[in-house]
């Protein structure tokens, strides 16, 4: 997988999980479902999502819970969401979505 497609940097990382959370689930079928991905994708990358929240609230609070150790678990989450994504082709199976759009 070209590993450009998703962020390393914790801000852009956010914003592309929150993002494609939501963009997964839109649409009728979902977009989620338009791109072959299981159920259990959808689920896993929702928890990400759930484990990511906490975490990076505590971290944008400069004054009161950034810590190294929130850091450092936020990477965690980055790291095992991109060896989730390559064990399970997830972004092989977008990109090889015929019916993809701007949006895609």
């Amino acid at each position: 997988m070209d590993r450009s497609y998703i962020p390393r940097s914790i801000k852009k990382f956010a914003l592309y999980l929150a993002q494609t959370c939501a963009y997964l689930v839109l649409g009728a079928p979902t977009n989620a479902i338009r791109f072959n991905w299981t159920a259990a994708n959808l689920t896993a990358w929702q928890n990400f999502l759930t484990l990511w929240t906490p975490l990076f609230n505590l971290y944008s609070n400069k004054k009161g819970g950034y810590t190294t150790s929130t850091k450092i678990k936020l990477e965690g989450i980055i790291a095992n969401l991109i060896i989730y994504a390559e064990a399970n082709k997830l972004i092989e199976l977008v990109k090889a979505t015929v019916s993809l759009n701007s949006d895609d």
